[in-house]
């Protein structure tokens, strides 16, 4: 909580200085601008726009103008792309350069903004975010750059001008969301100016068209740099120079007259700056030592012990042919401070793991005293006992439930000692009476290689204790493979929307894996709050198929299943990727027509469709001939006001309007 106020108040002090910095020094570059926007196109310098602030207060963002100044600028979509007709000549070069931003230094200066932050959304977009995005990426200051701007810095070359707010919210616009709030949860001052730098560097013609990596937006050189070597060396340096100095003054009569504190401090600064190195050569840096294994605090111990080592020969050498001018100190000196230092470098990096292990201790103190967690034995010290240790140690189990020990039939040398920090109880026929003694839940059995007799035996203790419940780890861990068997298979397909997903069969048809009604029609609320909203054209096409089949032919349900689905397969092919289609019902489908730019476009759609479909269809060798009935809805002035799902879709179904089509192309209303 200090950190993050720390943190808070030297960014605002940062942004005050850099702002006011940066409007003095662009003053004259700015005047410039101005100068060639007047010359360009009549009308203000600069346009003010309305956007979603801290905690959603909306506030004035200032812009240069980049549109043409009359109506139609204002009447389009707020969302603008590269062909965009409203946007000047100058005003393509200042979007492209990101020049037109520069004058958000202004709301940085006076706190509506910052220099690091989400990017400031119009009010109207925001309105359609889910809570929970809202509420965290509307928790701090907008900015001028974040990861998702850097990222989407081409963003207006990505949208097409015939569906601009379609492919922004529905494609651009959720994965911009996602990575402002993965900045949200990772801010820091580093994170801040390596984002900063990555968008200095896209005006560089390389770097703009590579690909940044996403990780690198959030922990990029400057982070890495601060983190994996600058952190670690300033450490190093406070050990050593606590472990010198300590030394230095207990053992201050034993130090030659050339040694003093000024040295000591002098010979620990070339130690840090030694083990830095090592430590980068060896890769040490680059361990996450709260996960470390013992393994990794081996090889620090040998690559500390090799470098005392270095320095107690060199230090012998120095005393036998003085090479400088200052005389050798006294090995067991050198050796002392070496073991001190070790000791810190060792601790300091396993210093979370050494307080998790200590407050894990006392909480297990605390939760044998109080009797917190589910009581469990363990049965067998062979079989999978490591793996039931590890399991029930693990953060998911740890504190549910309470490890009495464990029983086995052949380690009678080993009762009353430790196994793994497991405490042998004694045999399997001691179980009833440590059930009743520590009121045992659950019996583990880690080791299925025991007698009959003895698994008989645990059996029946769940007549006499009803409350007890046996587990096998084998059939815990072989349910476990055939989950990641089943899971693997089903890789790379999508893992969330996957066919055997439920969330996936509540909202999509089964057969053709086309959205359903239900499906159908939340898309289309959505179409048409977003139509009324931005003044765009939206028209429905209803689809039903019929069949021409000679007498003799009777299709099964198979052959019609896959005549369904070879029509979905068509249907799939015309549509644009902004549109919905949908199976609604027996050989009927609906397809939702979005951002049209003219009336006309719906009549060419539902030709080509007719087309389409009217093609012949082979099925177990059977030539299937199809031919659709479409019907158009177009007027859907009374249908906003339907909630519920059905009630959208029966107004549709009454309100549709058959269409015929002539031989000359020219279709007619039924």
């Amino acid at each position: 909580m200090v950190q993050r106020t720390i943190y808070r108040i030297l960014k605002r002090a940062i942004d005050i200085l850099a702002s006011g910095f940066g409007l003095l020094l662009l003053a004259p570059f700015f005047g410039l601008i101005a100068i060639l926007i007047k010359r360009d196109s009549p009308g203000p310098v600069f346009f003010w726009c309305t956007r979603a602030g801290r905690y959603g207060k909306p506030f004035r963002m200032l812009k240069f103008r980049t549109m043409y100044e009359q109506p139609s600028s204002y009447l389009g979509p707020p969302i603008t792309c590269h062909a965009d007709e409203r946007i000047t000549p100058i005003g393509r070069w200042l979007r492209d350069s990101k020049i037109n931003e520069l004058p958000q230094l202004w709301n940085v200066l006076i706190g509506d903004m910052s220099l690091v932050g989400p990017r400031p959304e119009d009010i109207h977009v925001v309105e359609h975010w889910p809570a929970d995005a809202k509420d965290e990426i509307l928790s701090i200051r907008p900015g001028i750059t974040s990861p998702a701007s850097i990222l989407y810095h081409d963003e207006e070359h990505r949208i097409r001008s015939d569906n601009v707010m379609g492919e922004y919210l529905r494609q651009i616009l959720p994965d911009k969301m996602r990575l402002d709030r993965l900045y949200v949860r990772n801010q820091s001052l580093t994170a801040d100016l390596d984002i900063i730098f990555w968008t200095l560097a896209i005006f560089i013609p390389i770097l703009a068209k590579a690909k940044i990596p996403e990780n690198l937006l959030f922990f990029g050189p400057l982070s890495r740099l601060v983190h994996r070597y600058l952190n670690w060396f300033v450490l190093d340096l406070i050990v050593s120079l606590f472990a010198f100095t300590l030394v230095g003054l207990i053992f201050q009569s034993q130090l030659p007259d050339f040694w003093g504190l000024r040295q000591l401090f002098i010979l620990a600064i070339i130690m840090a700056l030694t083990f830095s190195g090592i430590n980068f050569l060896l890769g040490f840096n680059r361990i996450v030592w709260r996960y470390a294994t013992a393994n990794d605090g081996i090889n620090l111990l040998a690559a500390t012990s090799l470098l005392s080592l270095v320095v107690l020969i060199f230090n012998h050498l120095q005393g036998m042919y003085r090479w400088f001018a200052f005389p050798a100190l006294p090995s067991q000196l050198i050796l002392i401070m070496c073991m001190l230092a070790q000791i810190g470098l060792l601790t300091s990096r396993y210093r979370l793991r050494l307080l998790s292990s200590i407050s894990s201790r006392w909480l297990k103190w605390r939760r044998y005293s109080t009797g917190i967690g589910e009581k469990v034995v363990i049965v067998g010290l062979g079989g999978s006992f490591h793996t039931v240790v590890q399991l029930l140690r693990s953060e998911a189990f740890r504190y549910v439930f309470q490890t009495i020990g464990v029983v086995d039939d052949n380690a009678t040398s080993e009762i009353g000692m430790w196994v793994e920090e497991c405490l042998v109880l004694g045999r399997t026929s001691d179980l009833p009476d440590l059930i009743e003694k520590h009121d045992i839940g659950i019996l583990f059995v880690a080791d299925e290689n025991i007698p009959d007799e003895v698994k008989q035996m645990i059996c029946g203790l769940r007549h006499t204790h009803s409350d007890l419940r046996i587990a096998i780890a084998s059939q815990i861990l072989q349910r476990l493979e055939q989950q990641m068997i089943q899971a693997s298979r089903r890789l790379p397909d999508q893992l969330i929307w996957s066919p055997d997903s439920t969330f996936y069969l509540t909202l999509h048809d089964p057969l053709t894996e086309l959205p359903n009604q239900y499906l159908f029609c939340k898309e289309l609320q959505h179409a048409l709050a977003f139509s009324s909203r931005y003044h765009t054209t939206l028209a429905i096409l209803l689809i039903r198929l019929n069949t021409t089949l000679p007498r003799e032919i009777c299709l099964t349900k198979a052959e019609t299943s896959s005549l369904m689905k070879q029509a979905a397969h068509r249907l799939m092919t015309l549509k644009r990727k902004s549109d919905t289609l949908a199976c609604l019902g027996e050989n009927e489908f609906g397809l939702i027509l979005e951002n049209l730019l003219s009336p006309k476009n719906v009549i060419q759609i539902a030709r080509r469709i007719k087309q389409t479909l009217a093609e012949p269809v082979i099925v177990n060798n059977h030539c299937i001939q199809l031919s659709a009935e479409i019907s158009l809805c177009s007027n859907f002035e009374s249908a906003e006001q339907m909630e519920l799902p059905n009630q959208l879709l029966d107004w549709i179904l009454k309100h549709r309007k058959p269409l015929s089509f002539t031989q000359e192309g020219v279709y007619e209303l039924g």
